[in-house]
């Protein structure tokens, strides 16, 4: 407040709007700030929960066409058809490793995916004996061996099925605490600009009383010198250094010498009329000396006979 005294009006007018305007800035930046960093935070939980939907679901397709490729090469007896089915269960198989790679790097060292990812890895080579099973037309051993890995297929496309089902679930999970930390950051964002606008209240009152009440003061003290009371004109200490404190300190000044000037013209008049007593007092004693003089002028020529002049 010291430091406040010392600056003119401008300067207080300019400190308190440039106070109110730095805290709105604050406010603009700090919830931008944090709207940004929230958009990214939801950005980077969608994205990753959707790559692992994405893996989850590619995984579990290419595991069945991998199978019904399998199927379909035992099934066929054309060279052409059985080398056709047999790229595609090959293709199927290296689309199947390369998303599960994907799923692991997503999901680190979850067991579902380990398990997936070992399982996968050990019926990989039972694939291949299968197809060359067929594509040498050894049925017999291509359906027996497809037989003994039904279980082992049916295992891994659940344990697919499953991480799929638990990958949206999660996605849908990090949608609604994304949605949740959005209210809770425009909660906040509000009430910050609530706070602000009450700041910005509780200045504005600060800045008009500031300047109106002593206003007020001198309004009522010139009201007074007008109507010639110099006894209700106190206008009371100021500090601040401004041109209404400059102001005060300047009528207040005036009113004293006034006071002053008026005590001076009261002692000279009580002075004027103590001379003025002394003067008639005086002019008293000599018209009754005058008056001695002319009884006795008068009565010296009765007493000696002299005619009266």
């Amino acid at each position: 407040m010291s430091i406040l005294h010392q600056l003119n009006l401008r300067a207080k007018i300019l400190t308190v709007a440039g106070t109110f305007l730095a805290g709105m800035v604050l406010i603009i930046v700090g919830g931008g700030y944090a709207i940004v960093r929230q958009y990214n935070a939801i950005e980077s939980a969608v994205n990753m929960s959707y790559e692992r939907v994405s893996a989850a679901s590619k995984v579990n397709q290419n595991i069945i066409g991998m199978d019904r490729a399998i199927q379909a090469v035992i099934a066929n007896d054309e060279p052409d058809a059985i080398r056709s089915a047999s790229i595609a269960s090959i293709r199927a198989g290296a689309v199947l490793d390369e998303e599960m790679a994907k799923l692991k790097e997503s999901y680190g060292d979850d067991k579902g995916v380990a398990e997936l990812v070992m399982g996968m890895q050990a019926l990989r080579p039972k694939q291949l004996q299968i197809i060359g099973k067929a594509r040498s037309n050894d049925d017999v051993a291509a359906l027996a061996m497809a037989a003994e890995i039904k279980d082992e297929f049916t295992h891994i496309s659940n344990l697919a099925q499953s991480i799929a089902i638990r990958s949206e679930q999660e996605l849908k999970s990090a949608l609604a605490i994304s949605k949740q930390n959005a209210f809770r950051i425009l909660t906040v964002l509000g009430a910050m600009a609530g706070i602000g606008v009450f700041i910005g209240i509780l200045l504005s009152m600060f800045g008009a009383r500031m300047v109106s009440k002593p206003l007020a003061t001198i309004q009522r003290t010139m009201q007074s010198l007008a109507e010639g009371n110099l006894q209700q004109t106190n206008l009371g200490s100021t500090k601040s250094q401004d041109e209404i404190g400059q102001t005060i300190t300047a009528t207040r000044l005036t009113i004293e010498r006034l006071r002053e000037t008026l005590e001076l013209i009261a002692i000279s008049s009580q002075h004027v009329n103590e001379k003025s007593s002394t003067v008639a007092q005086n002019a008293a004693s000599m018209q009754k000396v005058t008056d001695v003089l002319d009884q006795i002028g008068w009565a010296a020529p009765r007493q000696t006979g002299a005619p009266v002049p």
